[in-house]
């Protein structure tokens, strides 16, 4: 019935008619048959079809075509509203899964998306393109539906190649490291789900002003059993682990929803990881949340980490124009520490540069270097923000070489939620401006 109901959508797409198909993988099945039992891996299988139903139209067939891999064809349906679907599903299947006597699962998903007859006008075709959609949404740990894409396909390839170089000769230590990825992955999902992430702010002060333009929000988990895991620990996890992409969308859900409630309209800064960059959807997932959190665009700030070398492919290109004509602000963050250079600037079209904290570490050309830096990117036409400001001594450097913003403890630790109010009335006095100062 499946290759019978794709036929016909693929039919109706040669008379000009979109339809898509989207393959499906469940990513920790294993994990389950492992842990508790191949009878409750049944069950878990049931539970997803269920749910799976629930996620698309009448007009829309699934189907399980084997182990734990599906795949659902919509007919009269374009690649955005594929995608959209693809999501849906997504969150769906990410929820909490009651297996009756067997207990409770938590699974994620990968999904690869193929469009007829943009892509391919034969389900033969239409089914690899999709299945290599997939191949390279699970590889890339986006943990987000993926559109195929030429680019996209080569990107997939080559993520495979460095995961099989990385097992070569070194499983023991190889498998005892995906353990540890494993179980943190896991925990790390429990935690979204029942709370235990929670967002607190850092501002950042204008230099001449000496009032605060922007919060960055940064994710903090609390974990009942470990206590407080750091985000250079569980951010890689999520990279890796494929929940980098809900991670970042309950970051950015939670802190467009509180910023639009500020009294004062200052920009909320939200730190992406160059995976979200891959999601075909993710500039519309920015402009859903902020349709529905009521923020102004250009209060919101992208900032792209430096650290990791954006790949140069269609998707990538496209999301950035895509979250530029959103009207959101993006920034470069760790300038300093990684790829960047001038051409990376210009590709990325940013309007601020973060320097790297580690440049101002004691150093005997440290005024060199960080004056180099700032009439650099200044020269570019750009802002430069310098974090990590600690001292005094940092701060009238910083102002003597004329640098734009700066954020750092000196000013104040990261604070809660509620604190954001009372924060930036209580720096437009007078009095604090000059302490700030």
């Amino acid at each position: 019935m499946f290759n019978s109901r794709l036929d016909e959508a693929i039919d109706q797409a040669r008379c000009g008619v979109d339809c898509a198909l989207l393959c499906l993988d469940l990513d920790g099945f294993k994990d389950v048959n492992d842990r508790l039992g191949h009878a409750a891996g049944d069950v878990l299988l049931q539970e997803v079809a269920a749910r799976l139903l629930k996620c698309i139209g009448q007009d829309a067939t699934a189907a399980r075509l084997g182990g734990d891999e599906f795949a659902i064809v919509l007919p009269n349906n374009s690649a955005v509203e594929a995608i959209k679907t693809a999501q849906r599903v997504t969150s769906r299947l990410s929820e909490t899964h009651s297996l009756g006597a067997f207990g409770e699962a938590k699974i994620g998903v990968s999904i690869g998306i193929a469009c007829a007859p943009t892509h391919a006008d034969a389900a033969g075709p239409l089914l690899l393109l999709a299945d290599k959609a997939l191949y390279a949404a699970k590889y890339s740990g986006a943990g987000v539906p993926l559109l195929y894409d030429e680019e996209l396909e080569r990107l997939a390839v080559e993520l495979r190649d460095k995961a099989a170089a990385s097992r070569k000769g070194s499983a023991p230590v190889a498998n005892e490291e995906q353990s540890r990825i494993a179980v943190l992955a896991n925990d790390l999902r429990t935690a979204l789900h029942e709370g235990h992430i929670h967002l607190c702010y850092l501002p950042i002060y204008d230099t001449v002003t000496r009032l605060p333009i922007a919060v960055e929000a940064l994710a903090r988990w609390n974990d009942p059993v470990r206590g407080s895991v750091s985000p250079m620990e569980f951010i890689p996890v999520a990279e890796k682990s494929g929940l980098i992409g809900p991670l970042t969308e309950w970051v950015l859900v939670n802190a467009c929803r509180e910023a639009s409630c500020w009294r004062e309209p200052v920009q909320v800064s939200v730190n992406l990881s160059p995976l979200n960059l891959s999601q075909p959807a993710f500039a519309a997932t920015v402009a859903r949340i902020l349709g529905e959190s009521g923020l102004a665009p250009n209060r919101l700030v992208l900032e792209l980490t430096e650290g990791v070398q954006l790949q140069k492919s269609n998707a990538v290109e496209n999301c950035l124009r895509d979250l530029k004509a959103l009207g959101v602000a993006l920034w470069l963050d760790d300038f300093g520490s990684g790829y960047a250079n001038i051409g990376y600037l210009r590709r990325l079209s940013c309007s601020v540069v973060k320097i790297d904290r580690s440049f101002l570490a004691p150093h005997e050309k440290q005024r060199e270097i960080l004056s180099g830096m700032i009439a650099l990117v200044q020269a570019c036409g750009l802002r430069v923000v310098a974090e990590g400001v600690e001292t005094s001594g940092h701060h009238l450097l910083l102002q003597e070489l004329g640098c734009d913003l700066v954020q750092g403890f000196l000013f104040g630790r990261p604070m809660a939620p509620e604190q954001i109010d009372a924060t930036l009335r209580l720096t437009a006095e007078p009095a604090l401006r000059d302490r700030v100062a």
